[in-house]
């Protein structure tokens, strides 16, 4: 059965569960020029109050700046991945700083860059949803990457369909793909519908 409750997976496709804390020694030296640079931070652990806040000021007290945010709660768990811009003098201080306010979490740092959006491709709001079964995931993920799809996006959920008599598995997410790739992405989420009895769309989204 596919997961219960809400998962999302970012775009870079970063795991949150189980990574080791990242010593800042991982930022190199070469690395530490006097621009600013670009760190994904992926941190889980224990849902409690406050998580969130602490983490943002953690990063602002040393002059970073949250880009951009995808958070979680699975079951008692929370998972947050942010992309977050910091001065490089100042990107060590903060990564200590945030281990030492979450030493009972999973935390990991990687330095990245902006998000460069290839010209002419755009994006597609994906929906589908059917019965529970094993394997949707797996299916769906392998047509999208045979079609050439940069899954921007993905979220899940598990609900009660009382209507239906059997749990409702619910899948949203954002495609990126050439303007041509249509027909193909098309063809292949009528795979996934045929072989699980799911029902989707996919339509062209504005952002």
């Amino acid at each position: 059965m596919a997961r219960a409750g809400i998962f999302k997976l970012a775009a870079s496709a970063i795991g949150l569960p189980g990574l080791h804390s990242a010593s800042p020694r991982l930022l190199s030296s070469s690395a530490a020029s006097s621009g600013s640079k670009f760190l994904v931070i992926s941190l889980s652990g224990p849902d409690k109050l406050g998580i969130v806040h602490r983490m943002t000021r953690t990063v602002a007290d040393h002059g970073g700046n949250v880009e951009q945010s995808r958070m979680a709660i699975l079951g008692g768990e929370f998972a947050i991945i942010s992309m977050v811009m910091v001065q490089a003098l100042q990107a060590s201080e903060m990564i200590q700083a945030l281990e030492s306010s979450f030493p009972n979490y999973h935390i990991h740092f990687r330095e990245t860059t902006q998000s460069q959006t290839v010209v002419g491709n755009m994006l597609y709001k994906l929906a589908l949803e059917g019965p529970d079964s094993v394997g949707i995931m797996a299916m769906l993920t392998e047509e999208m990457a045979k079609a050439g799809v940069n899954i921007h996006d993905l979220e899940t959920e598990l609900t009660t369909a009382a209507f239906a008599g059997f749990p409702l598995f619910k899948v949203k997410g954002t495609l990126h793909m050439k303007p041509d790739g249509l027909p193909v992405v098309l063809d292949s989420i009528s795979k996934v519908e045929k072989k699980f009895g799911m029902t989707g769309s996919v339509i062209q989204s504005e952002r």
